[in-house]
């Protein structure tokens, strides 16, 4: 893996959590894999394309939204650009 600036970063193991989108009943929930690193981030985790494709989940940048698919139809996740 490598972090933001191009340094290699290794990684010092994984670990495999069930991962839940959204509250009940709008959610969907997946068991992902993750990465452990020890490096200083502003971010808890970041979900990359697999994470995404698991969850079949659709980036909206523009709009700082998530759509993916659960047993009620579709959910979206928002942001606040302010937040962002």
């Amino acid at each position: 893996m490598y972090a933001f600036t191009g340094d290699r970063v290794p990684s010092i193991g994984s670990l495999d959590l069930p991962f839940t989108i959204r509250e009940y009943p709008r959610q969907t929930t997946k068991l992902l894999t993750f990465l452990i690193v020890d490096c200083p981030s502003a971010y808890n985790i970041i979900l990359g394309r697999t994470a995404l494709n698991a969850f079949q989940a659709i980036t909206f940048a523009f709009h700082l939204t998530v759509n993916f698919p659960t047993n009620l139809g579709v959910s979206t996740v928002r942001r606040e650009q302010i937040v962002a």
